[in-house]
């Protein structure tokens, strides 16, 4: 809840349409405001008005668009999701998963205990679609589905909502939020939710498509490394929040679109994210662009078999040396000790010379571990190891016996049966 008055809290794009639909001013940047946002965001509220077609490109007068978005009173790019969901025959389906966006930081109990996490997160894996089409948006819509068909039931509902880590109150406001606008649009229309299939899926992702094209983030390599965002005048890196089905994802898809961005700790999170195809999007939005976004994905290459103890010697500890080495190289790096391998990340003007600096590195600190010399100490004598790379656990010597201390023996336990116990195991040197 914002602890401020409401009309200094409300963004920039949802004022200048209510400006524009009351006709207090055309011009929002003469309007005198209680607290004015900067010409920047302005601008940039007119310009994403526009793109969705709220607003003239050549008057920045409200269209026939602009001014039904304007009477829903919803953040313009979910008007434009709903409003594309009317004319793709899947307006109930796309209601509901606005209702759901509307309180998608607050679907998911997340447990204290490791239990809990655990269930929350099988929870999450199961409702997340097997080939990965819509992302967050269709497992959200499949949970609503789900919980809309136990009914009216207040028992069986707090129960499943239990049993699966989901906030109840959460999907009641999403629900609640679904009717409401339903009625704005049509008094006389009727919420009808039928089974999800492959091409309704295809239409419902396409008007995520429709109004959330703007928030178009593109893949930084793997998903520890996050998304560069398209949106804004300022490059703006983000990550995925954990809440995320894409967590489950082997791969990062390389285009997204992602409903709202949480800074925690001063690092962004992308909250319910849908992967995408270019194809899907707004072509003029895209040809405006000062790159294409496709000249922006990553070019990859995998360092293999190079061993824990090389791995530690090239990114140091707690890989203290990577955001160097990232910094200096223009690359994101990422390091897999249970593959034994690195994988480097990179725009094709950088990459090359990247790759090479990886392998001089990895030359040159291999011929070190080839002639370093390890002292280990076992049993009391001292034995020299000569190592190429390897990171030794446990070495067994002929002829070395461990000293084996045995706590709380019975009273009438005598030598000879600990003797007896212990030969089981190898021959047995003093028993006292």
């Amino acid at each position: 809840m914002c602890p401020r008055a409401e009309i200094l809290c409300i963004q920039p794009s949802i004022a200048v349409l209510k400006l524009k639909y009351l006709g207090v001013t055309n011009n929002v940047s003469e309007f005198h405001w209680l607290e004015a946002p900067s010409d920047q965001l302005l601008k940039d509220a007119v310009v994403n008005l526009t793109w969705l077609g709220a607003l003239d490109s050549k008057t920045e007068m409200l269209t026939d668009t602009g001014r039904t978005m304007a009477k829903l009173g919803l953040e313009p790019m979910l008007s434009a999701m709903i409003l594309t969901g009317k004319r793709y025959n899947c307006l109930s389906h796309v209601l509901a998963l606005a209702g759901m966006l509307n309180v998608v930081q607050n679907v998911w109990w997340r447990g204290k205990d490791d239990q809990s996490k655990q269930v929350g997160d099988e929870t999450r894996a199961l409702f997340a679609h097997e080939s990965g089409i819509g992302g967050d948006h269709i497992s959200l819509l499949r949970i609503f589905l789900e919980w809309d068909a136990l009914g009216a039931n207040k028992t069986t509902s707090r129960t499943w909502c239990r049993e699966r880590m989901i906030n109840g109150k959460s999907m009641k406001m999403a629900a609640d939020f679904a009717r409401e606008v339903a009625y704005q649009i049509d008094p006389k229309f009727k919420m009808e939710l039928t089974a999800l299939n492959d091409v309704l899926i295809k239409r419902i992702v396409r008007c995520v498509c429709a109004g959330f094209f703007q928030h178009l983030a593109i893949s930084n390599g793997y998903l520890r490394a996050g998304y560069r965002l398209m949106s804004g005048s300022t490059e703006t890196l983000a990550r995925v929040h954990r809440s995320s089905t894409l967590t489950f994802n082997q791969e990062a898809p390389k285009f997204i679109i992602y409903h709202d961005i949480l800074i925690l700790s001063e690092t962004n999170y992308l909250t319910a994210v849908c992967p995408i195809d270019l194809d899907w999007l707004d072509k003029p939005w895209l040809n405006s662009l000062p790159q294409s976004p496709s000249q922006y994905v990553l070019t990859s290459f995998v360092f293999e078999n190079l061993g824990p103890a090389l791995l530690l010697s090239i990114v140091g500890k707690r890989c203290r040396n990577v955001p160097l080495l990232q910094e200096s190289l223009g690359v994101f790096v990422d390091v897999d000790y249970k593959q034994s391998q690195l994988t480097i990340w990179g725009q094709s003007q950088k990459f090359d010379n990247a790759r090479l600096h990886f392998e001089q590195i990895i030359k040159r600190e291999r011929e070190k571990l080839r002639t370093e010399v390890q002292e280990f100490e076992i049993i009391g004598s001292t034995r020299i190891l000569i190592g190429a790379g390897a990171r030794v656990q446990l070495a067994m010597v002929e002829d070395e016996y461990v000293k084996v201390l045995l706590n709380s023996l019975p009273i009438n336990v005598t030598e000879e049966e600990l003797e007896a116990k212990c030969r089981q195991y190898g021959t047995g040197k003093t028993v006292f």
